[in-house]
């Protein structure tokens, strides 16, 4: 047992309060306060309520016993009960208004250890990396400070907890804003390396983990993944919560991740100098072949070299990459030509030629067979995009109430049609060497088997990014554009409506189709209908 779990376990020890209620822990009144507070937000078990009262005071008492300036039992209060929370609230409840209603009763005048509801403000989303994070921290300090009380046989429940404390670091890193009270307080304990990365535990007494032989230790260099996808200094923080889901989400998704590394010709110190300039050549020749005169050969091998050398096997899309590379290729060709025909065979002369490069891989094979048309590769594409963004899309929702601009609204139901359309189409067909049968077969690796329709609340604004290109993107002696006075002029003629309407759509239309490069509209936005 660490030191964390020694914490936790008073909190789930039986009741003492069975047959009296004279005690300020067993205090029935409040109980059914408490209980009558979480009803609403669908927890209705009385003993929940009694154990949220004695924990509190337990908690309480025992912390000014020992130290009235220590609120660590406070602490690990605050996380046993949002761990309760989590378990027994529906799906539909907000994670903030339930903690708030299992805290609203108690009376913080009477702990002077602060027992209150400590963040307030944090989403579910970050709940379970702020508790592992803590849990970490203090099993840190105290198998530093009291390893002689502490003794186990092997590494297994330490390391677990290293493992959990790690993701939950990155993730905190990168999508922590400056709005919420436990990111300011992250980020203030990491500058003031209170919070170090996490390490590998101390565990007296427990044996060390040897690798087997050479190969096992450079698999294990190869999991320290030194350069992460998601760590990318170019990528702005997220968005203070409140907010609405914008283009700047989207910019965060495993997929668009990928797809800006190779824009970005990410791969470029990892290909073969020595025959680059001869495999530039083979393939302009290659596509030539195909009526293609203006593709970035340069830009294709450097994605190819950043998917096949640079990738490590724990960056996100690691086991994908291959395939996302393809989409992001055939992509990239169909936008230049809406019919290609033997694409299939185009894709597999380009792989031909890339393996000249050092690499090497799978080719393009069944997901680019049977496909001529860049409607049916797109929806392909959108497709893959859907179930492999689906948590991280899923975790945004949560964070931001699901509230959402235009652009996030638009591929967000793109994304979702194109899935439901080729999981309707694909159903039941599993003939070996097709590519349903291989669309079937990577659904089913998903987390999520299946998959629901996520949605979000589309709300109308311009935020400061939108605002930037409207002023970017004027053409009328490059001042940025007025909009009110346009649509103020519009409402004074007939069919000012209609003219509302057309405006308001070249606007949308125009930021969705700048910001989104690698993003195709299947379905089409009716401005109208919201206005």
């Amino acid at each position: 047992m660490l030191p964390s779990d020694e914490m936790y376990a008073p909190f789930e020890g039986k009741s003492t309060c069975l047959g009296r209620s004279n005690g300020q822990d067993c205090n029935e009144i409040l109980a059914e306060n408490v209980k009558a507070a979480l009803i609403p937000r669908g927890i209705s078990d009385q003993n929940f309520a009694e154990k949220i009262v004695q924990n509190w005071y337990y908690a309480c008492k025992k912390g000014k016993d020992s130290d009235p300036a220590d609120s660590t039992l406070c602490y690990f209060l605050y996380f046993w009960i949002g761990k309760k929370i989590k378990e027994q609230k529906p799906d539909y409840e907000d994670f903030r208004n339930a903690m708030k209603a299992a805290y609203h009763h108690l009376n913080s005048s009477q702990c002077d250890n602060r027992c209150t509801n400590i963040y307030s403000d944090m989403s579910e989303v970050f709940f379970d990396w702020a508790k592992d994070l803590f849990d970490y921290y203090y099993n840190s300090k105290i198998l530093t400070t009291q390893s002689a009380n502490y003794t186990y046989s092997d590494r297994t429940k330490c390391d677990e907890c290293q493992k959990k404390a790690q993701t939950a670091y990155e993730k905190l890193e990168s999508m922590c804003d400056d709005n919420s009270t436990y990111c300011k307080e992250f980020k203030r304990k990491k500058q003031s390396k209170e919070y170090p990365e996490p390490k590998k535990l101390d565990c007296p007494g427990a044996p060390e983990t040897e690798p087997e032989n050479e190969e096992d230790e450079e698999e294990d260099e190869d999991v320290s993944c030194p350069l992460k996808l998601t760590d990318d200094s170019h990528h702005d923080a997220i968005p203070p919560e409140g907010g609405v889901l914008t283009n700047d989400h989207l910019d965060k998704l495993p997929s668009k991740l990928l797809y800006q590394k190779f824009e970005d010709r990410a791969g470029n110190n990892d290909c073969d100098d020595q025959n680059m300039n001869n495999v530039k050549t083979q393939l302009e020749g290659a596509l030539k072949k195909h009526d293609f005169n203006d593709i970035d050969e340069e830009q294709i091998i450097y994605a190819w070299c950043y998917v096949t050398k640079a990738m490590k096997r724990c960056d996100a899309l690691h086991e994908e990459r291959l395939k996302f590379f393809y989409l992001w290729l055939g992509h990239t060709l169909f936008e230049k030509k809406d019919q290609i025909n033997l694409f299939s065979d185009l894709m597999d002369e380009i792989k031909e030629e890339l393996d000249k490069v050092e690499g090497g891989g799978d080719k393009c094979g069944l997901l680019c067979k049977n496909v001529n048309d860049k409607t049916a590769f797109d929806r392909r594409k959108l497709a893959y995009e859907y179930y492999t963004n689906y948590k991280r899309m899923e975790e945004q929702l949560a964070q931001y109430s699901k509230k959402c601009d235009n652009n996030y609204h638009t591929y967000l139901n793109d994304t979702y049609q194109a899935w439901e359309k080729e999981r309707t189409e694909c159903s039941g067909i599993t003939t070996s060497g097709s590519y349903c049968a291989q669309f079937n077969t990577d659904c089913t690796k998903q987390e999520d088997k299946n998959l629901t329709q996520l949605t979000c609340i589309q709300e109308h604004r311009i935020g400061a990014r939108e605002t930037e290109e409207h002023e970017e993107g004027s053409s009328m002696g490059g001042g940025p554009v007025t909009v009110t006075p346009i649509i103020s002029s519009v409402l004074g003629i007939g069919g000012g409506l209609a003219s509302i309407a057309l405006l308001l759509y070249k606007v949308n239309n125009y930021n969705y189709h700048r910001n989104h490069h690698h993003s195709t509209t299947i379905t089409t936005t009716n401005t109208l209908k919201n206005i």
